[in-house]
């Protein structure tokens, strides 16, 4: 199962997508409608460039409409989601959702992107009909995010999803269930937001790309999308996840930098079944690993000597999140400082 635009050039959008609008009625008993559409009725594409791949191209919310909804036909496990576009910004304006969810109002599953184009807000969602974490991504984008392409990218598995923008991760979602069907945030700074998500998704989810709500008596036209720069797929069941550790509240990396006190790393997701933490530094110190159930405690700690490389493997037991602090013995420079998981 794939979308691609090859299918869609070959055999049309109808092919990929189902089609659903949301309209007001004149009717005293009846307040809306839903009412089955074809996708090239809102979703107009060509094969004409303003430049390479910049296609001519327009997703259509007519005046009268509250929403226009497009849904996969196939559904996606362990699925790769990725969009280059442009947002817009409308005063008044709708939502845009794009990403996986099953059906309207997150029943089945949700894990997708949603741009408030009224309000210049972009925010990440993972969850269920009962609970949803809702993450702001909106510190993580460009003043230029109306301007200029910028890429967006989801991926999951049964046990988690990130959320990237640009070439940069900017949000991961735990997946659990429990006696509760609640959903938190467990870090939100730079580089990224961690939630918790106890409203498990679908193992098995759809792609949405709708155009919601906003001042209905307006035509709101995005047309910086194209089926071209949409590809989704199914993926890898266990991928092996690299992330290099970065100051806390901070969007630096550690690796390089010359470090004469002590310094927390961001924190980073436990749910794996292999995490090596690879260590080294000019100068020497302790490093502690910290763990995260409701609150820190140490994990492990190990003395540092300048100039050997280190590596901390993660395998007594599992908790939610775990962080580095490196305690300076004398001034080094950080020679490598990243996590391996899988």
């Amino acid at each position: 199962m794939v979308i691609r635009y090859s299918r869609i050039l070959e055999k049309g959008l109808e092919d990929v997508f189902y089609c659903w609008a949301r309209i007001k009625t004149d009717q005293s008993n009846i307040q809306e409608r839903f009412i089955n559409c074809r996708p090239s009725d809102f979703w107009r594409i060509s094969g004409d460039e303003t430049r390479y791949t910049e296609f001519i191209s327009y997703y259509i919310k007519p005046s009268g409409v509250i929403t226009v909804s497009l849904r996969s036909k196939d559904v996606f496990r362990n699925g790769l989601f990725e969009l280059r576009t442009v947002l817009p910004r409308w005063e008044r304006g709708p939502m845009i959702w794009f990403g996986f969810e099953n059906e309207d109002l997150f029943g089945g599953g949700c894990i997708h992107f949603m741009w408030d184009s009224a309000n210049s807000l972009l925010k990440a969602f993972a969850g269920g009909f009962i609970s949803r974490a809702e993450m702001d991504l909106t510190k993580f984008i460009s003043e230029k995010v109306s301007q200029e392409y910028h890429f967006y990218r989801i991926f999951f598995t049964e046990d988690f999803a990130t959320w990237y923008i640009n070439d940069r991760l900017r949000a991961f979602a735990i997946f659990a269930d429990g006696d509760n069907r609640d959903s938190k945030i467990l870090y939100d700074d730079h580089p990224y937001v961690v939630s918790l998500v106890r409203d498990r998704p679908s193992a098995k989810l759809g792609v949405l790309l709708d155009i919601d709500a906003g001042d209905i008596s307006k035509t709101y036209i995005w047309d910086k999308i194209h089926p071209w720069s949409l590809r989704v797929s199914e993926t890898y069941e266990k991928p092996m996840i690299y992330i290099d550790l970065y100051q806390s509240n901070s969007d630096l990396k550690i690796v390089g930098q010359e470090i004469m006190k002590r310094i927390y790393s961001a924190p980073f997701p436990g749910v794996f079944d292999y995490i090596k933490i690879s260590f080294k530094t000019s100068g020497e110190g302790v490093l502690t690993v910290e763990e995260y159930d409701d609150e820190w405690s140490e994990y492990d700690k190990i003395k540092i000597r300048s100039n050997v490389k280190n590596n901390i493997y993660i395998d007594k037991k599992r908790s939610l999140l775990y962080r580095v602090l490196y305690e300076p013995y004398n001034t080094g420079v950080i020679k490598e400082a990243h996590v391996i998981m899988k």
